[in-house]
């Protein structure tokens, strides 16, 4: 009884902090002119995201290019909400950038995220642990820094994902691939968790593609490409299924 009775307050307890997050939402909307993420006057009504948070319930519109960058006393982006990007959104220019995701973060037909990096110093560092939806494939998620798709974290690639340059991806989620992945020349793909590619999917690989010991599985469905001196290492006990009509 005493069991039941703690179970039913913790089930009251969710329901009305989702409740009262729901009540509190924030609506923010980046509208420019500038590209400052830290000028208010970029922000629709001057509301922007107090020190970098957005709530649970909250949801923040891109529309318009910016720039987040993380001055050495600054805060990092720490999103539980919701983010659409309808426009581009770079990560670290020149200074360090964190972006965390525990939600859910979208990028539309005319929306973009370059992970920026200069001189292979990885400025910008994405870490996911919540979903994150590619729709564009005329723009689209370019990482040139460090990404991380942690364990829980989920990657929807409906459009084009790039790790260019010195880009340093590391996956621990999952990733379902209905598109175009690139990883290009000096870059690193590293499995840890599970790549879905789809009978519509591409992966191109010129770089390296490292499908780790016991917990790496790459189930492909529709075409991997080994470009120029690419190679793909499937480590021990690691999982590469190559449907039998999928081209490898």
């Amino acid at each position: 009884m005493k069991q039941i009775l703690q179970k039913t307050i913790y089930l009251f307890s969710i329901i009305f902090l989702m409740s009262f997050g729901k009540m509190n939402a924030t609506n923010y909307s980046f509208q420019g002119p500038g590209t400052d993420w830290y000028t208010s006057s970029n922000w629709l009504g001057g509301v922007m995201p107090t020190a970098g948070f957005i709530n649970m319930g909250d949801v923040l519109d891109i529309n318009s290019p910016c720039v987040f960058y993380q001055f050495p006393t600054g805060n990092p982006i720490e999103n539980f909400g919701i983010i659409n990007i309808n426009s581009s959104l770079e990560c670290g220019v020149g200074t360090p950038a964190l972006l965390n995701t525990s939600g859910i973060i979208n990028i539309s037909s005319t929306g973009s995220i370059s992970n920026s990096d200069i001189g292979n110093s990885q400025f910008g560092i994405i870490n996911n642990n919540g979903n994150i939806n590619i729709n564009s494939t005329t723009y689209h998620l370019w990482n040139y820094g460090t990404f991380n798709n942690n364990v829980g974290g989920t990657i929807t690639n409906d459009g084009i994902f790039e790790n260019t340059l010195f880009g340093i991806f590391d996956n621990f989620g999952t990733i379902t691939n209905n598109s175009t992945i690139l990883n290009d020349v000096n870059n690193t793909f590293t499995n840890s968790g599970i790549i879905n590619n789809a009978t519509t999917g591409t992966f191109t690989n010129e770089g390296t593609l490292n499908n780790q010991t016991l917990n790496g599985m790459f189930n492909n469905n529709g075409t991997v490409v080994n470009n120029n001196l690419g190679q793909i290492i499937n480590s021990t006990s690691a999982t590469f299924t190559n449907d039998f009509a999928a081209d490898l």
